[in-house]
Protein backbone atom coordinates (compact mmCIF):
# COMPACT_ATOMS: atom_id res chain seq x y z
CA UNK A 1 0.00 0.00 0.00
CA UNK A 2 1.27 3.23 -1.04
CA UNK A 3 1.14 6.45 1.00
CA UNK A 4 -0.06 9.54 -0.27
CA UNK A 5 2.18 11.83 1.29
CA UNK A 6 0.18 14.95 -0.10
CA UNK A 7 -2.98 13.60 1.54
CA UNK A 8 -0.88 13.31 4.49
CA UNK A 9 0.20 16.79 4.96
CA UNK A 10 -3.52 17.67 4.14
CA UNK A 11 -4.02 15.21 7.14
CA UNK A 12 -1.45 16.90 9.21
CA UNK A 13 -2.57 20.32 9.21
CA UNK A 14 -6.16 19.46 9.82
CA UNK A 15 -4.69 18.36 12.83
CA UNK A 16 -2.65 21.20 13.71
CA UNK A 17 -5.06 23.54 13.17
CA UNK A 18 -7.53 21.33 15.43
CA UNK A 19 -4.94 21.22 18.22
CA UNK A 20 -4.46 25.15 17.60
CA UNK A 21 -7.97 25.87 18.17
CA UNK A 22 -8.27 23.35 21.38
CA UNK A 23 -5.32 25.23 22.91
CA UNK A 24 -5.57 28.12 22.45
CA UNK A 25 -8.32 29.50 25.24
CA UNK A 26 -5.76 27.66 27.64
CA UNK A 27 -2.81 30.46 26.26
CA UNK A 28 -5.23 33.46 25.50
CA UNK A 29 -6.43 33.14 29.85
CA UNK A 30 -2.53 32.38 30.90
CA UNK A 31 -1.49 36.23 28.50
CA UNK A 32 -4.40 38.06 30.28
CA UNK A 33 -3.70 36.70 33.59
CA UNK A 34 0.71 37.68 33.10
CA UNK A 35 -0.81 41.03 31.74
CA UNK A 36 -2.57 42.02 34.62
CA UNK A 37 -1.98 39.33 37.76
CA UNK A 38 1.25 37.70 37.20
CA UNK A 39 3.75 39.91 35.80
CA UNK A 40 6.33 37.53 35.89
CA UNK A 41 9.92 38.43 34.37
CA UNK A 42 10.83 37.90 31.20
CA UNK A 43 13.10 34.59 31.50
CA UNK A 44 9.91 33.12 33.36
CA UNK A 45 7.70 34.21 30.60
CA UNK A 46 9.28 32.87 27.45
CA UNK A 47 10.33 29.69 29.27
CA UNK A 48 6.43 29.25 29.76
CA UNK A 49 5.72 29.85 25.89
CA UNK A 50 8.60 27.60 25.01
CA UNK A 51 6.60 24.99 27.03
CA UNK A 52 3.57 25.99 25.31
CA UNK A 53 4.84 25.36 22.17
CA UNK A 54 6.65 22.17 22.65
CA UNK A 55 3.71 20.87 24.70
CA UNK A 56 1.47 21.82 21.36
CA UNK A 57 3.72 20.15 18.70
CA UNK A 58 3.59 17.08 21.32
CA UNK A 59 0.16 17.04 20.73
CA UNK A 60 -0.16 17.50 16.97
CA UNK A 61 2.27 14.45 16.52
CA UNK A 62 -0.03 12.27 19.06
CA UNK A 63 -3.06 12.80 17.99
CA UNK A 64 -1.63 12.71 14.04
CA UNK A 65 -0.29 9.31 15.40
CA UNK A 66 -3.62 7.91 16.85
CA UNK A 67 -5.71 8.96 13.80
CA UNK A 68 -3.10 7.88 10.97
CA UNK A 69 -2.30 4.10 12.24
CA UNK A 70 -3.28 3.71 15.90
CA UNK A 71 -7.34 4.34 15.45
CA UNK A 72 -7.36 2.35 11.96
CA UNK A 73 -5.19 -0.39 13.37
CA UNK A 74 -7.54 -0.84 16.58
CA UNK A 75 -10.55 -1.03 14.66
CA UNK A 76 -9.22 -3.21 12.29
CA UNK A 77 -8.28 -5.49 15.39
CA UNK A 78 -11.79 -5.17 16.47
CA UNK A 79 -13.18 -6.56 12.83
CA UNK A 80 -10.51 -9.46 13.10
CA UNK A 81 -10.88 -10.74 16.78
CA UNK A 82 -14.84 -10.43 16.10
CA UNK A 83 -14.31 -13.35 13.14
CA UNK A 84 -13.14 -15.83 16.06
CA UNK A 85 -14.93 -19.02 15.77
CA UNK A 86 -15.09 -19.24 20.01
CA UNK A 87 -16.45 -15.91 20.87
CA UNK A 88 -15.63 -16.64 24.49
CA UNK A 89 -12.08 -16.18 24.00
CA UNK A 90 -12.50 -12.39 22.96
CA UNK A 91 -13.14 -11.48 26.89
CA UNK A 92 -9.65 -12.78 27.76
CA UNK A 93 -8.34 -11.08 25.00
CA UNK A 94 -10.06 -7.60 25.96
CA UNK A 95 -8.69 -8.18 29.50
CA UNK A 96 -5.41 -8.51 28.26
CA UNK A 97 -5.68 -5.19 26.36
CA UNK A 98 -7.13 -3.31 28.35
CA UNK A 99 -4.74 -4.16 31.06
CA UNK A 100 -1.40 -3.72 29.11
CA UNK A 101 -2.82 -0.13 27.41
CA UNK A 102 -3.52 0.93 31.00
CA UNK A 103 -0.04 0.36 32.29
CA UNK A 104 1.31 2.49 29.30
CA UNK A 105 -1.40 5.08 29.46
CA UNK A 106 0.52 8.65 30.47
CA UNK A 107 -2.22 10.58 32.14
CA UNK A 108 -2.16 6.92 34.57
CA UNK A 109 1.31 7.42 34.91
CA UNK A 110 0.85 11.06 36.41
CA UNK A 111 -1.43 10.09 38.62
CA UNK A 112 0.13 7.58 40.21
CA UNK A 113 3.35 9.34 40.45
CA UNK A 114 1.18 12.62 42.59
CA UNK A 115 -0.42 10.14 44.45
CA UNK A 116 3.08 8.31 45.42
CA UNK A 117 4.64 11.57 46.25
CA UNK A 118 1.72 13.51 48.13
CA UNK A 119 1.34 10.56 50.12
CA UNK A 120 5.04 10.11 51.05
CA UNK A 121 5.22 6.98 49.41
CA UNK A 122 2.24 5.45 52.07
CA UNK A 123 0.75 4.51 49.05
CA UNK A 124 2.78 2.39 46.52
CA UNK A 125 2.45 3.92 42.72
CA UNK A 126 2.53 0.98 41.55
CA UNK A 127 -0.07 -0.84 43.25
CA UNK A 128 -2.49 2.03 41.92
CA UNK A 129 -0.90 1.31 38.49
CA UNK A 130 -1.73 -2.28 38.83
CA UNK A 131 -5.03 -1.97 40.15
CA UNK A 132 -6.17 0.61 37.60
CA UNK A 133 -4.76 -1.68 34.86
CA UNK A 134 -6.83 -4.62 36.21
CA UNK A 135 -10.01 -2.25 36.52
CA UNK A 136 -9.55 -1.54 32.62
CA UNK A 137 -9.13 -4.88 31.65
CA UNK A 138 -12.25 -5.62 33.65
CA UNK A 139 -14.24 -2.96 31.64
CA UNK A 140 -13.15 -3.88 28.41
CA UNK A 141 -13.96 -7.81 29.68
CA UNK A 142 -17.72 -6.47 30.29
CA UNK A 143 -17.76 -4.21 27.39
CA UNK A 144 -16.94 -7.17 24.82
CA UNK A 145 -19.75 -9.38 27.02
CA UNK A 146 -22.04 -6.41 26.35
CA UNK A 147 -21.84 -6.91 22.56
CA UNK A 148 -21.82 -10.60 22.70
CA UNK A 149 -24.89 -11.36 24.60
CA UNK A 150 -26.31 -8.46 23.22
CA UNK A 151 -26.54 -6.39 26.96
CA UNK A 152 -27.81 -3.31 27.73
CA UNK A 153 -25.76 -0.55 28.51
CA UNK A 154 -27.71 0.04 31.54
CA UNK A 155 -27.65 -3.55 33.05
CA UNK A 156 -23.73 -2.65 33.83
CA UNK A 157 -23.86 0.57 34.75
CA UNK A 158 -26.79 1.27 37.07
CA UNK A 159 -25.42 -1.74 39.48
CA UNK A 160 -21.88 -0.46 38.87
CA UNK A 161 -21.97 2.77 39.84
CA UNK A 162 -24.77 1.87 42.86
CA UNK A 163 -21.44 -0.42 44.25
CA UNK A 164 -19.40 2.28 43.97
CA UNK A 165 -21.04 5.24 45.54
CA UNK A 166 -21.95 2.26 48.13
CA UNK A 167 -18.34 1.83 48.97
CA UNK A 168 -17.39 5.44 49.41
CA UNK A 169 -19.59 5.21 52.44
CA UNK A 170 -17.10 2.73 53.70
CA UNK A 171 -13.74 3.81 52.36
CA UNK A 172 -11.77 6.72 53.77
CA UNK A 173 -11.98 10.31 52.48
CA UNK A 174 -8.72 10.44 50.72
CA UNK A 175 -9.46 6.86 48.91
CA UNK A 176 -12.75 7.88 48.23
CA UNK A 177 -11.14 10.96 46.31
CA UNK A 178 -8.41 9.00 44.99
CA UNK A 179 -11.00 6.69 43.04
CA UNK A 180 -13.08 9.06 41.43
CA UNK A 181 -9.88 11.18 39.83
CA UNK A 182 -8.74 7.55 39.00
CA UNK A 183 -12.47 6.87 37.04
CA UNK A 184 -11.83 9.68 35.03
CA UNK A 185 -8.06 9.36 34.36
CA UNK A 186 -8.47 5.67 33.08
CA UNK A 187 -10.35 7.37 30.04
CA UNK A 188 -6.99 8.76 28.97
CA UNK A 189 -6.14 9.50 25.50
CA UNK A 190 -4.54 6.52 24.54
CA UNK A 191 -7.37 3.87 26.39
CA UNK A 192 -9.98 6.01 24.82
CA UNK A 193 -8.86 5.86 21.00
CA UNK A 194 -7.61 1.93 21.17
CA UNK A 195 -10.64 0.86 22.81
CA UNK A 196 -13.04 1.97 21.45
CA UNK A 197 -12.11 1.63 18.15
CA UNK A 198 -11.17 -1.97 18.90
CA UNK A 199 -15.12 -2.17 19.99
CA UNK A 200 -16.45 -0.27 17.30
CA UNK A 201 -14.63 -2.79 15.35
CA UNK A 202 -15.90 -6.14 17.63
CA UNK A 203 -19.60 -4.65 17.34
CA UNK A 204 -19.28 -4.06 13.12
CA UNK A 205 -18.15 -7.55 12.59
CA UNK A 206 -20.42 -9.07 14.78
CA UNK A 207 -24.00 -9.92 12.79
CA UNK A 208 -26.38 -8.83 15.84
CA UNK A 209 -24.52 -6.49 17.11
CA UNK A 210 -25.27 -2.07 16.10
CA UNK A 211 -21.77 -0.32 16.00
CA UNK A 212 -23.46 2.61 17.06
CA UNK A 213 -25.63 1.52 20.39
CA UNK A 214 -23.06 -1.63 20.91
CA UNK A 215 -19.80 0.30 20.34
CA UNK A 216 -20.33 3.24 22.10
CA UNK A 217 -20.90 2.97 26.17
CA UNK A 218 -17.17 1.24 26.45
CA UNK A 219 -15.76 4.76 28.01
CA UNK A 220 -18.41 5.00 31.05
CA UNK A 221 -17.25 1.47 31.59
CA UNK A 222 -14.20 1.54 31.69
CA UNK A 223 -14.59 4.93 33.91
CA UNK A 224 -16.43 2.96 36.48
CA UNK A 225 -14.60 0.18 37.42
CA UNK A 226 -11.24 0.98 38.23
CA UNK A 227 -13.50 3.33 40.94
CA UNK A 228 -14.92 0.15 42.53
CA UNK A 229 -11.17 -1.43 42.58
CA UNK A 230 -9.63 1.91 43.94
CA UNK A 231 -12.41 2.20 46.97
CA UNK A 232 -11.24 -1.81 47.44
CA UNK A 233 -8.21 -1.19 47.80
CA UNK A 234 -8.13 1.77 49.89
CA UNK A 235 -10.69 -0.18 52.74
CA UNK A 236 -8.15 -3.58 52.53
CA UNK A 237 -5.23 -1.04 53.01
CA UNK A 238 -7.38 0.69 56.31
CA UNK A 239 -8.31 -2.71 57.56
CA UNK A 240 -4.67 -3.45 56.98
CA UNK A 241 -3.41 -0.49 58.95
CA UNK A 242 -5.82 -1.02 61.47
CA UNK A 243 -4.67 -4.32 62.13
CA UNK A 244 -0.69 -3.43 62.39
CA UNK A 245 -1.31 -1.01 64.59
CA UNK A 246 -3.41 -3.49 67.16
CA UNK A 247 -0.57 -5.74 66.71
CA UNK A 248 2.02 -3.34 68.23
Amino acid sequence: MSLDFYQILIDLSITAKECAIAILPLVITFLIFQIFFIKMNKNSFFRIITGMLIAYTGIVILMFGLNFGYVPYAKAFGLKIAEIPYKWVIVPIAFMLGFIITTVEPSVSVLTNDIERESSGAINKKVILYTLAIGVGISLALAMLKILLNISLWYILIPGYAIAIILSFFSTEKFTSIAFDSGGVATGIMTTTFLLAIALGLAEGMPHANPVTDGFGLIAIVAMTPIILVLILGKLIDISQKHNKGGK
